[in-house]
């Protein structure tokens, strides 16, 4: 590790990863007791909602992109694991439809494969959302062809 580097401890329990609260280093100073909650987990999504979501609209040339960020909340005592999709052969949490124009997709982060799996019409997500108001994130950008020229 050197000076100014972001640090937190993990820990996988039942195929989830769950991580403390992140420090950052500094060579002259104690490295801090981490610690890490751990949850059991379901597939009951009753407590899991969507706590904000909001859109944001850009044109480019012939192109408007459509991007949806959405925070999900889980209420409940234990981490959503989702439900089991019988096409992929594992859990998925959320999909998303992506209209047929769709012509670049892209992920930060975990990508197609890891996190998120092709489903038809769209994309899964495989991400498991830990007790908390703001415990997961998506953001989906779709963009599609204009049919009347922006001026």
């Amino acid at each position: 590790m050197i000076s100014g580097d972001k640090v937190v401890a993990f820990a996988e329990y039942l195929d989830v990863t769950y991580t403390s609260e992140s420090f950052t280093y500094n060579p002259e100073e104690e490295i801090p007791t981490l610690s890490i909650v751990i949850y059991e987990t379901t597939e009951d999504f009753s407590n899991v909602l969507i706590t904000q979501m909001t859109m944001m609209i850009s044109t480019s040339d012939d192109q408007l992109q459509v991007g949806e960020y959405y925070l999900l909340g889980n209420l409940g005592d234990r981490t959503w694991v989702g439900s089991y999709n019988d096409a992929l052969g594992m859990n998925t949490t959320t999909e998303f439809s992506l209209p047929s124009v769709v012509n670049s997709l892209w992920f930060s982060g975990s990508g197609l494969g890891e996190r998120f799996f092709s489903v038809d019409n769209g994309i899964a997500d495989t991400a498991s959302i830990i007790p908390g108001y703001h415990s997961a994130d998506v953001f989906s950008v779709r963009p599609c062809r204009l049919l009347v020229p922006m001026k």
